[in-house]
C-alpha cells in the first residue's frame, strides 16, 4: 500500500505552498482559463467551488480574485497547512474562502451540499489509487469534477516509487506517484454518473532550468518541434487537465 503519511510531516516545504500566493503557478493559470473556457465555471457566476487536496490554499487565493462572486472551501489531510493557509486569508482579508482539515475519504455532507465544481490540483496522482478518491468525489454530486493530474491517452498506467537521496546519498524519504490511463478513468468516470469528459494536456510557456541540487524539482527540455517537457529528477510529468459533468445535470 502506498503512504500518505509524508504529508502529515513537520518538515514540509511551507516555501513551496506560499510563494504561489505572490506567483501564481503557470499550472493555475491555465487550468483556471481552461474551466472557463468549458464552462465548469464562469467569472461572474454565483457558485460553489469545493477543492480536494487544497495544501495552504494558493489556488483559491487567486480563484476568488477571478471569480469575484463565487465562494470556495478547501480540504487537506494536514492540519498545519489549513491553519497557515487560512491565516493569510485572514490577513488579506478574504472571506469567502475556507479552509478545513479534513479526509477525503470521508467528506462531511454539509461541506459538499450544492457544490457547484469540484476541483482538485495535481492530488490525484499522488494518492494509492484513482477508484476510491474518485467515489468520494463523485458521492458530492457536485455538477463537475474537474482535476489536473499525471494521464497517459492510452491503454497503460504506471506506479512509480521514488527514493531520494541526501548529498551524502543516504537514503532521504521514499514517495510515488502514478501516471494514468485516460481513457480508464474516463470509463470509470461514467461509471459514477459523470459524462462528456474533456481533456487536455497542459503545455507549459517557459523555460524552466534544472534544480543544482540534481534532486526532485520540475524542470524543462525542449523536443525538436519547439515544445516544453516537464521533468522532475527522472521522471517525465504529462500533466493533464480533464474535467466531467454530472449527467443527471446535462441537456439530452
Amino acid at each position: 500500500m502506498q503512504r500518505t503519511t509524508e504529508w502529515l510531516n513537520d518538515d514540509l516545504d511551507y516555501a513551496y505552498h506560499e510563494r504561489q500566493f505572490d506567483e501564481p503557478y503557470q499550472s493555475t493559470l491555465a487550468f483556471c482559463a481552461w474551466l472557463e473556457q468549458i464552462g465548469a465555471m464562469k467569472p461572474d457566476a454565483v457558485s460553489r467551488v469545493l477543492d480536494i487536496g487544497c495544501g495552504q490554499g494558493a489556488n483559491l487565493f487567486y480563484m476568488q480574485n477571478h471569480f469575484p462572486n463565487a465562494t470556495f472551501t478547501g480540504i487537506d489531510l494536514n492540519p498545519n497547512l489549513v491553519a497557515r493557509g487560512n491565516a493569510i486569508y485572514e490577513r488579506h482579508g478574504l472571506s469567502r474562502a475556507r479552509l478545513l482539515s479534513g479526509d477525503l475519504y470521508k467528506l462531511d455532507p454539509e461541506v459538499c451540499r450544492d457544490v457547484d465544481c469540484l476541483v482538485s490540483f495535481q492530488t490525484l496522482s499522488w494518492l494509492p489509487e484513482f477508484k476510491r478518491p474518485l467515489r468520494s468525489f463523485a458521492a458530492t454530486r457536485a455538477k463537475w469534477i474537474c482535476l489536473s493530474s499525471l494521464f497517459f491517452d492510452g491503454q497503460a498506467t504506471c506506479t512509480i516509487e521514488i527514493q531520494e537521496y541526501d548529498e551524502n546519498y543516504q537514503e532521504k524519504g521514499k514517495g510515488f506517484c502514478n501516471v494514468y490511463s485516460l481513457p480508464v478513468v474516463e470509463k470509470f468516470l461514467l461509471s459514477l454518473g459523470y459524462g462528456g469528459l474533456q481533456s487536455i494536456p497542459f503545455e507549459i510557456t517557459i523555460d524552466l532550468p534544472r534544480p543544482s541540487h540534481k534532486g526532485l524539482g520540475t524542470y524543462t527540455r525542449r523536443t525538436t518541434d519547439g515544445a516544453r517537457m516537464q521533468i522532475s529528477g527522472p521522471l517525465l510529468m504529462p500533466w493533464y487537465f480533464i474535467a466531467a459533468r454530472r449527467l443527471s445535470d446535462t441537456k439530452t
